[in-house]
């Protein structure tokens, strides 16, 4: 009896094994089945912003990537994906810093179709969402329109990916992405989630930003701060340049009558603080 008993524990133990090593993520039983994600470049930065600022067209495609868990296909994969609302919380607080209570609100900047991008359910947007034959990965393109409403306010678009005839969904928290649309010059996301680009080149204002732009001759964008992490001396270079700039500006005799001199992060504001550039690193 001791024996059948091992047996069948180990028996049990064996199914526990199997069934876990069959599991592709928490919650996912089956392998056959596909699933679809976004995949950020970086890891849990789910938000992206596109600026027409850079250039001249009045329309272009902005391309989030996406990657399927699953077996590649003979045939191109629809993907679907729908506008969802986005909310902002705000948190009340007794004088103690008790939690009174909280006010939900819907974003009035939300991105509307047709005037900031081409709707998904449109013939020209459904064409485009596609997983490719013998692929695994892809994109979801957003063709972004140059509303002149931009050149004053941000639009947030938050997309997320629904179940097509080819494709289920991966894990919930991989299936929603935010694409910030704008014609003016935009902090990059990626500014404040790189240690290293706070190190070297300090808080962010606009006309740090501009500076900068002047210094480079060139965007300075998220790919453009990708490339300076993954390249620390020729960071440290731009940062030289930076600030000689800086300096330059601040010592212009003409800058300084004006009042220009020094370079705020609000110009408009003379008790703002100035615009520095990290020297200790």
């Amino acid at each position: 009896e001791y024996h059948m008993k091992k047996i069948t524990y180990l028996f049990i133990l064996f199914l526990g094994i199997a069934f876990t090593g069959c599991q592709e993520e928490k919650g996912f039983l089956f392998q056959d089945v596909t699933r679809i994600s976004f995949s950020p470049k970086e890891a849990g930065n789910y938000e992206m912003t596109y600026s027409f600022i850079w250039g001249t067209q009045n329309r272009d495609t902005v391309y989030l990537p996406v990657s399927i868990s699953g077996r590649v296909a003979d045939h191109d994969r629809q993907i679907e994906v729908v506008q969802i609302p986005g909310y902002d919380v705000t948190y009340n607080h007794d004088d103690q810093g008790h939690l009174t209570d909280s006010i939900v609100t819907e974003w009035s900047n939300s991105a509307v179709a047709g005037k900031h991008y081409i709707a998904f359910e449109d013939a020209e947007a459904k064409a485009l969402l596609k997983i490719k034959a013998g692929e695994i990965t892809g994109y979801v393109p957003v063709i972004v329109l140059r509303d002149n409403s931009l050149k004053t306010e941000k639009v947030r678009l938050r997309i997320q990916l629904v179940v097509s005839n080819d494709l289920e969904l991966g894990q919930a928290k991989n299936l929603i992405m935010l694409l910030n649309i704008s014609d003016q010059l935009e902090q990059p996301v990626n500014w404040t989630r790189y240690s290293s680009v706070q190190s070297y080149l300090g808080a962010y204002s606009k006309p740090k930003h501009e500076l900068m732009i002047e210094v480079l001759h060139d965007k300075v964008d998220e790919n453009w701060l990708d490339q300076m992490v993954n390249d620390r001396p020729n960071l440290i270079f731009w940062r030289g340049k930076f600030q000689e700039a800086l300096n330059a500006f601040n010592n212009d005799p003409a800058n300084i009558a004006s009042g220009k001199a020094p370079l705020r992060e609000n110009p408009n504001d003379s008790n703002s603080a100035e615009v520095t550039f990290p020297s200790n690193v």
